[in-house]
């Protein structure tokens, strides 16, 4: 406080100035004090209030100075029980960040710390996961050294839901991108190069990001389209967008692939066109469906067999050449046949949504005609199909399957285990008298049939019915379970048999008597004939001795 100088002169002294600057420095004091604790009271009504967590931890210590009210909604934890038991906040951290706690402690006391921490914790009453962002000042003493760390800790939860989902959005978006079914791609419309594009048009060019990125977008296509390209171009210049334009782009390797491009534009606020958003559509299979179907439309002309086309109501709708002779036939006779036997079926045919299949003769062919309805359509097609040939056939076999019903021999199919299968008239009177089972064969005619079964050889048999002999022929059939038997009433051959072999023993007796008569004479005229060579070799020796006195005669006359 100054006071009143009682100095008559008014000179101060020394005193007086002493006086007067302790009054001043009080003074200071004073109102220092008044400003801390205003200040002072300001901070505590922030804090206190405040939903943030405000703190202040003496270093190396760990020891919390202050801690604010908010502690309680951020970590579940109260600032008393904080100062307290510092080491709460190791327990708060999630065990996935405990590792980064560490670290983070560590740089701390080395005096190194970021502006801000984010981590999370499970919170004390909830036991919920929170994320926290924590902003942090480094306080150092007078020497420099780490003293205290200040900061306020904020729950981010919300907003790192939030920034979770907008990347999971953005991951889905870049996926969906990325693996598009269509080749995707935008084009500057200032320097006419390819700005960026998805991998499904690099996948189906063969390009690499490099090769085509920043790249003149008309290098992408195909010579034979660059005409249609440029035209197009111009035309989404003037327009802002192309709509499925046929085109067709270059492969790396030099092969055509043809697309289908729609374009949009991207404009600034001014309006302006800055670069496209392009799908090119792959349209390969697209071609080759339409050549399949432009094939197959030809069918019904190139069929050789009749194809028709009514309405439900019975008008012909169409017919292919094949079928003229068939409509005809039809058409003729102020279309009788085709009202009695066609009309009827057409209708019922697409009335109950069925196919219905007849025969038809026309001339010497025979027809198999199928109504066949379509789903959803007021019309029947007609299928004809020439079996002609199927139906001789189907005949011939008719016939040949009565051969043994009509074999007046016995027939019969009998299974591996000796079942009947089958047997003809005759084959049946033969089992009346040959066993009483009719179902099953037994002895040895089942030996028979199971040995020839085995074996997969034909086996021969004769068996004596009554006053009857007939010859079983077993025959199997190469990959079937049951062997065929043939019989044969050798009845009479086997009476001519014995005839022959009696009259064979009489002729026996007959050649012997003979055979002995023979010998005899055979012995006589031998006999015979040795006496008569004899007489020639005496008649020859008596000559060649007449001969040779004769000579000797001669010579004594001489």
């Amino acid at each position: 406080m100054i006071t009143k100088n009682d100095n008559t002169n008014g000179v101060k002294s020394g005193q007086d100035y002493e006086l007067e600057i302790s009054n001043l420095k009080s003074k200071i004091v004073e109102l220092e004090y008044r400003k801390t604790d205003k200040n002072a009271n300001i901070f505590k009504l922030i804090s206190e209030n405040s939903k943030d967590m405000i703190y202040r931890m003496r270093l190396p210590s760990g020891v919390y100075e202050y801690v604010s009210p908010a502690s309680k909604k951020i970590f579940g934890i109260s600032p008393q029980k904080f100062q307290d038991n510092p080491i709460l906040i190791q327990k708060a951290i999630h065990p996935d960040w405990v590792e980064y706690f560490k670290k983070q402690w560590a740089l701390l006391l080395m005096g190194q710390c970021p502006d801000y921490y984010e981590y999370q914790i499970i919170h004390a009453e909830t036991k919920k996961v929170r994320w926290l962002n924590q902003r942090n000042s480094l306080v150092k003493d007078e020497e420099g050294n780490v003293a205290a760390i200040e900061g306020i800790v904020t729950d981010v939860t919300r907003y790192k839901d939030v920034e979770m989902k907008l990347l999971k959005s953005e991951e889905r978006y870049r996926s969906l991108y990325e693996n598009s079914p269509d080749m995707l791609g935008s084009v500057s419309v200032e320097t006419r190069d390819l700005i960026f594009c998805n991998q499904t048009l690099l996948n189906n060019t063969g390009y690499s990001k490099d090769e085509i990125i920043g790249k003149s977008i008309f290098n992408l296509y195909h010579d034979d389209s660059l005409a249609k390209v440029k035209i197009a171009f111009e035309e989404f210049l003037k327009k802002g967008y192309i709509k499925d334009r046929e085109l067709t782009l270059k492969r790396k390797d030099g092969s055509k692939l043809p697309v289908r491009l729609s374009v949009n534009s991207i404009r600034s606020a001014d309006g302006e066109i800055l670069h496209s958003t392009s799908v090119w559509r792959d349209i390969s299979e697209e071609i080759e469906s339409q050549k399949e179907i432009t094939r197959l439309a030809k069918f019904p002309e190139e069929n050789p067999n009749p194809v028709l086309r009514f309405s439900s109501q019975g008008e012909l709708i169409y017919h292919n050449p094949a079928a003229t002779e068939l409509w005809n036939m039809w058409n003729d006779q102020n279309q009788k046949y085709f009202k009695k036997e066609t009309l009827p079926r057409i209708k019922e045919s697409y009335t109950t949504n069925t196919m219905i299949k007849y025969e038809v003769e026309v001339e010497d062919i025979s027809y198999s005609l199928t109504f066949a309805p379509i789903a959803g359509k007021d019309f029947v097609n007609v299928y004809g199909l020439d079996i002609s040939a199927q139906k001789q056939a189907r005949q011939e076999i008719e016939r040949l399957a009565k051969f043994p019903a009509e074999n007046p021999n016995p027939v019969m199919r009998i299974s591996s285990s000796g079942a009947i299968l089958y047997s003809n008239l005759a084959a049946e009177k033969l089992l009346e008298e040959w066993q009483q089972d009719k179902r099953k064969l037994h002895d040895s005619g089942l030996k028979i049939v199971q040995l020839a079964y085995v074996e997969n050889e034909i086996k021969t048999r004769e068996i004596q019915i009554i006053d009857h002999t007939f010859s079983l022929t077993f025959a199997p059939i190469a990959g079937k379970d049951f062997v065929n038997v043939y019989g044969l009433d050798i009845t009479t051959l086997k009476q001519v048999e014995e005839e022959l072999n009696k009259h064979k023993e009489n002729l026996e007796e007959l050649v012997l008597a003979r055979t002995k008569e023979l010998q005899e004479k055979n012995k006589t005229l031998e006999h015979f004939n040795q006496l008569f060579v004899g007489r020639e070799f005496r008649i020859k020796e008596l000559r060649e001795k007449v001969k040779k006195l004769e000579d000797q005669l001669n010579q004594d006359e001489n």
